[in-house]
């Protein structure tokens, strides 16, 4: 099972980037991925998805991403045939937050999977 942990803290500005760019976060090669398909990021102790720009394909929990949205606990992110199980660790903590990339499911499946995925921490 692929999986990658991201470590966002109190006073970063720093957020998780996810797309098809080479210096994403979590760099996904798929077709109608964008460069930057949205991102992740820390705000109040409390973690949200924030859509890029002309990203009209997103769900969260299976309902679409029309703004902003806080990520509580698990959920499931889907966009152009791509599917990460999320999970928030140390939710209580005001100092940092820990965004877990449990697993990723791409529909259908590449010819050549081990040129999809580049998850960098």
């Amino acid at each position: 099972m692929w999986a990658c942990t991201f470590e966002l803290d109190a006073d970063e500005t720093r957020a998780v980037a996810v797309g098809s760019l080479l210096r994403a976060d979590l760099g996904i090669d798929r077709p109608g991925v964008a460069p930057v398909h949205f991102h992740i990021e820390r705000e109040h102790d409390a973690l949200w998805i924030v859509p890029a720009y002309g990203a009209k394909d997103i769900r969260v929990n299976a309902a679409k991403l029309t703004g902003p949205k806080r990520l509580d606990g698990q959920a499931v992110i889907e966009f152009s045939n791509v599917r990460i199980d999320a999970r928030i660790l140390d939710e209580a903590s005001s100092e940092h937050q820990t965004l877990r990339f449990a697993a990723m499911h791409l529909e259908p499946m590449p010819r050549n999977p081990t040129a999809i995925v580049r998850p960098f921490t």
